[in-house]
């Protein structure tokens, strides 16, 4: 039986809840003191980004359309779902795009995991620019090389992605061409369109799929060790058996260690 791996590759302090007391200062979950304390887990300051994203009145939902209070730690979460085996909101709480749109249309874009995007005037040229100090749930920094990878050795590997996807295709066409990836530093990358195309923000926010950061950035330095372009096949023998795969199916065993958002 296939099986997913217990390293969940999810970032550390995207949202932080509030930032409470003097500016620097922030919360954490109560039941996270003792391991500071007893020094296995850095104090909240240090494992927060340099730009946290603070959740606050309008932030993940339109003001009006919420009567915002600070929540408390404990306790039990009731909902309502007619679908016994699909739970919308729990998905979308776990669910982390680099844009988001508290209002759920084009005109309420704004950065989440980016601290800054910027378009030109043609929408064929997009500048993201990660927020500082990301790290991922293992403690390695996120930088432009988890992009990279996933552009050069996800998305234009065809083992793994027969089709490249239309939404990074020019115009969102099925047919246009694909999109190109210019790395500016450890932080900032642009993403080129060989035709304009306006709806691209939007696709990355609120369109099919409710995307998330998975999409253009994964943990490289994880999952390089899964990688045929970075390892010998000969190394993957024992995890391609223990999955019940064949010796040249690296790619599937690849997918198993990837988390997408949708698994989350």
């Amino acid at each position: 039986m296939l099986k997913r791996p217990s390293f969940m590759l999810v970032l550390v302090g995207l949202v932080i809840g509030l930032a409470a007391g003097s500016a620097g200062a922030y919360q954490q979950a109560p039941m996270l003191d003792s391991l500071v304390e007893q020094g296995e887990l850095p104090p909240i300051d240090e494992r927060l980004p340099h730009e946290p994203f603070v959740v606050g009145p309008g932030t993940l939902i339109v003001e009006e359309d919420l009567d915002w209070e600070v929540g408390r730690y404990g306790g039990t979460l009731r909902t309502v779902n007619p679908q016994p085996d699909w739970q919308p909101d729990l998905f979308i709480m776990n669910n982390e795009p680099l844009l988001t749109a508290p209002g759920i249309s084009a005109d309420d874009i704004e950065p989440n995991l980016l601290s800054e995007f910027v378009a030109n005037e043609d929408n064929t040229v997009f500048t993201f620019t990660l927020r500082e100090g990301l790290r991922w749930s293992d403690g390695e920094p996120v930088t432009t090389e988890d992009v990279r990878f996933v552009y050069e050795d996800i998305l234009l590997n065809e083992e793994i992605t027969p089709i490249f996807p239309a939404k990074f295709r020019a115009a969102g066409d099925a047919q246009g061409e694909p999109m190109d990836l210019e790395i500016l530093d450890e932080r900032s990358f642009q993403l080129s369109f060989a035709e304009p195309y306006g709806a691209f923000i939007t696709q990355m926010t609120t369109g099919a799929g409710w995307p998330g950061y998975q999409e253009i950035l994964l943990p490289a330095h994880y999952l390089k060790k899964y990688h045929i372009d970075y390892v010998d096949v000969e190394t993957l023998f024992p995890l391609l058996d223990e999955e019940e795969l064949e010796e040249d199916e690296w790619y599937n065993l690849f997918n198993l260690k990837t988390i997408g958002h949708w698994d989350m």
